[in-house]
């Protein structure tokens, strides 16, 4: 599928966070802890290690958004590439499909609610963007054998994969499995951890909004 056949047809709501515009909701709930993940960053506890090529990420400014909550048909929302190895989904592929990597393909899948006899059609089907806002997500790490589940800021020039409704839904670079935010993104606590860098507008080892 083309990005321009997957951007007519992506219709849902995809969190962004805009550096300037998140507003503060209801001050008497806590705040929800968002780990800031810079672009070209590794990852410390990957499912795929990134030196295996599966994607990688490119420096980008972040452009400026209207309001919170952006629809994934939006002009501009997803940046295009002609770049074939910024999202290799064959590699990625044999990775999750190996016998070897049976256990990570199982916590992969299951954070999807996909069984791992369903990775190959359900990679297929999706799309490599890079982000072009700084965007919200529920980010997955391995550890243990489990997939753990942290909420996380995404940094704009990281390259994922989408859905066809313009859900990201895995890092391309680390092949970590990828949700909705489901917090409240006006109402959040930004933190820089492991080797996280920071960019403009997040210059502070912690940011409240």
């Amino acid at each position: 599928m083309t990005l321009r056949a997957f951007l007519h047809r992506a219709c849902v709501l995809v969190v962004l966070v805009p550096l300037l515009l998140l507003g503060g909701c209801g001050r008497a709930s806590p705040r929800s802890v968002v780990e800031a993940v810079a672009a070209g960053v590794s990852t410390p506890n990957p499912f795929v290690d990134e030196h295996q090529g599966v994607g990688h990420d490119v420096q980008v400014r972040s452009l400026p958004v209207r309001g919170h909550i952006q629809q994934g048909d939006s002009p501009g929302l997803y940046g295009g590439t002609r770049e074939p190895t910024i999202c290799d989904v064959e590699k990625l592929k044999e990775f999750l499909t190996d016998p070897a990597n049976h256990r990570k393909a199982q916590a992969w899948a299951g954070v999807l609610h996909i069984t791992t006899g369903q990775i190959p059609d359900y990679l297929d089907r999706l799309t490599p963007v890079l982000l072009r806002h700084d965007t919200l997500v529920e980010n997955h790490d391995y550890k243990d054998g489990t997939a753990t589940p942290f909420n996380s800021l995404l940094q704009a020039g990281i390259a994922v994969l989408v859905d066809r409704q313009g859900q990201p839904t895995v890092k391309c670079s680390c092949g970590n499995p990828l949700l909705p935010f489901r917090g409240d993104p006006g109402h959040i606590k930004v933190e820089f951890r492991h080797r996280n860098k920071k960019w403009p507008g997040y210059d502070r080892d912690e940011v409240t909004r």
